[in-house]
């Protein structure tokens, strides 16, 4: 294909084939990979989608914000097709005028990161949770579920979500003795468990809960029999690639400037029944089941 028709295909897919699924929701994810889609694409993508149905976008990374104009332009574009539309970010470059360019936007939702919470300026929370709906998430580790019940009270003073994320840490990282949950001692996982289980009951969390204890403790009993990725979602990266999930990246189903998104969406389809029955669920997986 030239490029000509590359682009074609990015605005018109196959009708035929777009109008059949059911997924819904899509994400964009900027990570360590080189950007290939500019502005040009990225809003062609987004009237394509929601001509095949899709109807929530969320934008994420790394963190988005790095790439501000970039981001704010997909929101914008997203929000004239009439998403529902979510941002994931650490909060640091949420300045005035971004705050004031976001509060333009209709169904509207921020993912928070916790890390930097303790370095925001005082009532920056109340500011932002009086305008947008807000939810905490708080990457629980080794080291920091100490923290725990600060952000958890930090959470309910605000009346903001908090969604508790265990960490995924792969055994080849040098700090995983450190940082793995996988390897708390015993007084360590019942401090961890008690602090979990006064979140869980207030916030009626219940089978999250018995869900992160259940791999802890590896119980595969506890374990999810069936998985939504793919079939609820997909994922788009700044490169084009599309994938069913975050971590299965050895599923390509194609890229956006490459494939028409009829021939994607197949693919995505024929991945979302083999992952359906949740036998690659693992310790990455947890917070998808939130």
């Amino acid at each position: 294909m030239n490029a000509k028709e590359i682009l074609q295909s990015i605005i018109n897919p196959p009708d035929s084939e777009a109008g059949k699924f059911n997924i819904e929701k899509f994400i964009i994810f900027f990570r360590a990979k080189n950007d290939k889609l500019d502005s040009f694409d990225f809003y062609s993508l987004v009237k394509n989608l929601k001509g095949a149905g899709f109807n929530e976008l969320t934008v994420t990374g790394g963190e988005p914000l790095l790439k501000k104009k970039l981001s704010l332009g997909i929101i914008k574009e997203a929000d004239k097709e009439n998403f529902k539309i979510n941002l994931s970010t650490n909060g640091t470059l949420l300045d005035q005028q971004t705050i004031e360019d976001l509060k333009k936007v209709n169904k509207f939702k921020i993912y928070l990161s916790s890390r930097y919470i303790d370095s925001f300026r005082d009532f920056f929370l109340e500011e932002l949770s009086a305008v947008f709906s807000i939810t905490i998430i708080h990457v629980v580790t080794r080291k920091n579920f100490n923290d725990l019940e600060k952000i958890i009270g930090v959470a309910d003073k605000n009346k903001i979500e908090l969604i508790i994320q265990p960490a995924y840490i792969n055994e080849a990282n040098q700090h995983f003795n450190q940082l793995s949950l996988k390897n708390l001692n015993n007084q360590e996982r019942i401090d961890f468990e008690n602090i979990l289980n006064k979140w869980t009951d207030k916030n009626r969390k219940e089978t999250y809960f018995n869900l992160i204890r259940s791999y802890y403790l590896k119980d595969k009993s506890g374990y999810p029999n069936s998985c939504h990725t793919g079939a609820d979602d997909i994922v788009i990266d700044s490169d084009g690639s599309v994938s069913p999930c975050f971590h299965r990246q050895d599923l390509r189903a194609g890229n956006v400037l490459e494939d028409s998104l009829g021939d994607i969406l197949i693919k995505v389809k024929d991945f979302s029944k083999q992952i359906g029955n949740a036998s690659c669920f693992s310790e990455y997986c947890i917070p998808l089941f939130y």
